[in-house]
């Protein structure tokens, strides 16, 4: 199988880190205001379509925390690809060579 070779810039990837923070951010937000409804619902609505709000917002909850899940591992994935890079220019630097401009990896 061929090597992959990626060119990854730090600021690119600090940027990807931002929106995965942004994006958890938002997600978050929505969740909460889609719980309050919930808490509502349940509350208000004991009918066959009460019960069918309720299956869409356990679903939601379930999708949520996934959601959540994979935000999480793809700043963690980003910020290992960062780190890596960081300490591969710091060896280059101090081993004379020169860093090149993107990680190759």
């Amino acid at each position: 199988m061929a090597e992959t070779s990626f060119k990854l810039d730090p600021a690119h990837l600090a940027k990807v880190i931002d929106a995965q923070q942004t994006a958890y951010s938002k997600i978050t937000a929505a969740s909460n205001g889609v719980q309050a409804d919930a808490d509502i619902v349940r509350q208000g609505l004991q009918s066959t379509s009460g019960q069918n709000l309720q299956t869409g917002f356990l679903d939601w909850t379930s999708n949520f925390q996934n959601i959540i899940r994979a935000l999480e591992e793809l700043k963690e994935k980003v910020t290992g690809v960062r780190s890596t890079g960081e300490s591969t220019d710091a060896d280059a630097t101090s081993t004379g060579r020169v860093p090149v401009s993107g990680y190759s990896i």
